[in-house]
């Protein structure tokens, strides 16, 4: 899947978001992101994307991009 950025950046980083089901992948990537935290967040199904752009000390853009996967386990055993 590709994604097009509107703006010009210097870095590029793409982070995936990998742990157990439940222990906050989603609110941590939506707290980096938006600044927003749920505590009644339900379970991602799939995968979410997000992003941010910062500016490091030498004022250079740094784009992130974050992927918050679904849980390979939970795949497994619903398979």
């Amino acid at each position: 899947m590709a994604y097009k950025v509107d703006h010009e950046y210097d870095y590029l980083f793409k982070i995936v978001l990998i742990g157990d089901s439940g222990v906050g992948k989603s609110n941590i990537l939506s707290r980096f992101t938006r600044n927003e935290f749920c505590l009644e967040s339900k379970s991602t199904i799939g995968v979410e994307f997000a992003t941010r752009t910062l500016q490091n000390h030498c004022h250079s853009a740094v784009y992130i991009l974050f992927g918050d996967i679904w849980p390979i386990s939970r795949y497994n055993s619903s398979v």
